[in-house]
């Protein structure tokens, strides 16, 4: 059975003010059909730009979302049936970030692994890592500095 849009839930991607990325996509979708079918979807091409509030506080918007012509996900077909038949999903992908990753994201900040505290360090804390020594065989190492990268996902 095929998911239509309408019967996911996507929760804080739609925004009261009708600017979140389903805003966008949803209108592209009822207009020119299921842009995820294999055969016939569509790329889409997102536009993000940097919005301030009131008090200056810089965030992300998507300023537009265009599409691309009908196309099957790949020209080969054998390796589009591959893909199809991929179960991996975005949390087979990525990894969870712990808090303190997240938090420098957050605020502008470049997470670093320090091996010593064994945990992401951020602003005046990082300082003392890029000056530090590393091991490059430790277990104490950031979990996904040595994973390998697949260039033939489709994503």
């Amino acid at each position: 059975m095929k998911t239509k849009i309408t019967d996911l839930s996507f929760g804080d991607l739609k925004t009261i003010k009708q600017e979140g990325i389903l805003d966008k996509i949803i209108p592209i979708w009822r207009a020119k059909g299921d842009i995820t079918d294999p055969q016939e979807g569509r790329d889409l091409i997102i536009e993000l730009a940097k919005a301030k509030t009131p008090k200056g506080i810089e965030y992300t918007v998507v300023q537009t979302v265009m599409y691309d012509d009908p196309c099957p996900v790949h020209e080969e077909k054998e390796l589009m049936d591959e893909w199809l038949a991929d179960e991996l999903t975005w949390n087979d992908v990525y990894a969870k970030k712990p808090v303190e990753y997240l938090e420098a994201v957050a605020q502008g900040e470049v997470p670093v692994w320090d091996s010593e505290l064994k945990k992401f360090v951020y602003g005046e804390e990082s300082q003392s890592v890029i000056g530090g020594s590393s091991s490059s065989e430790s277990e104490d190492e950031d979990p996904q500095s040595y994973q390998d990268v697949d260039d033939e996902l489709p994503f």
